[in-house]
């Protein structure tokens, strides 16, 4: 009597992965914008006033906003390997969640710029 091994059905649906893909395609597109525009909160920011310069609040601006496009931009791949890996499904969540942590993290270096 051989004793075979019950197969591990894929819960996987075939274009999770393709819709996966064109997120974090839009969700780097989304972090270029926003790296660019970060530059520009020396302009709205007004650091140097008519009582002194004061850069400290910009440079936790852009290093709030600069660093959650970062983390999601390298941690999403990561994210999505491990998944892929595991079988997981619903792979398409991940780029998504990069994209409002992009968003949430420019918005955030902006209000701490502004503020």
């Amino acid at each position: 009597m051989t004793m075979t091994w019950p197969v591990r059905q894929s819960r996987r649906r075939p274009w999770d992965l393709i819709v996966a893909c064109v997120l974090y395609l839009f969700v780097l597109l989304i972090g270029a914008i926003a790296a660019l525009y970060t530059l520009g909160f020396a302009l709205i920011s007004e650091s140097c006033a008519k009582d002194g310069c004061d850069p400290q609040h910009l440079i936790w601006g852009m290093t709030v906003s600069w660093g959650g496009t970062l983390l999601a931009l390298i941690g999403t791949p990561a994210e999505l390997v491990v998944a892929t890996r595991r079988q997981q499904s619903d792979l398409w969540i991940r780029p998504a969640i990069a994209a409002v942590v992009i968003v949430l993290s420019f918005v955030c270096g902006m209000l701490m710029v502004l503020l």
